[in-house]
């Protein structure tokens, strides 16, 4: 029991230490990210108030080279590299994915603009027989409707009152 409780207290302690790591390594970053805003800036200040023929050539050594991985401990790093990995693989079976997906698509849109050419072809086959159909119609009415009488005298008046109908 003193050894499982030994055990649990130094479990404790190295959690709160780890802790306490990571908020100092944290503080240190953003220490670190200040200065060198504050530094960039002073630069840039420095070049805009110099007269224009001032040699400032010193200046090529610019702060923001500075890379916060060169001061990541090593078990860090590995960690960051193993997710990077696993995020570049995660990244490539996506693509994969993606690529499928608008072969799929593409295959799909052609197939529907196959169909779609199909229909209109049809439309308008069928539009052309409807046609022919009515003008074929409209001969057969024209052929069996009865011819308007040639005669003139029918055409040309009323019929005159017959004179013993009064």
């Amino acid at each position: 029991k003193e050894m499982g409780a030994r055990l649990e207290e130094m479990e404790q302690r190295d959690g709160r230490q780890v802790t306490q790591f990571k908020e100092l390594r944290q503080t240190y970053f953003k220490e670190i990210q200040s200065w060198k805003q504050r530094c960039s800036a002073l630069q840039m200040r420095f070049v805009s108030l110099s007269p224009i023929d001032a040699n400032i050539e010193n200046l090529a050594e610019d702060v923001t080279f500075f890379d916060e991985k060169d001061f990541i401990d090593e078990d860090t790093m590995n960690v960051l590299k193993a997710r990077e990995k696993e995020l570049t693989e995660r990244h490539q079976i996506d693509m994969q994915v993606l690529h499928r997906q608008i072969h799929h698509l593409r295959n799909e849109l052609e197939k529907t603009r196959r169909d779609l050419t199909a229909a209109e072809d049809d439309a308008l086959n069928f539009k052309t027989k409807l046609r022919f159909e009515q003008q074929k119609s409209a001969v057969a009415k024209t052929k069996s409707a009865p011819a308007p009488s040639t005669d003139s005298q029918a055409q040309a008046s009323p019929a005159s009152p017959n004179k013993n109908d009064k």
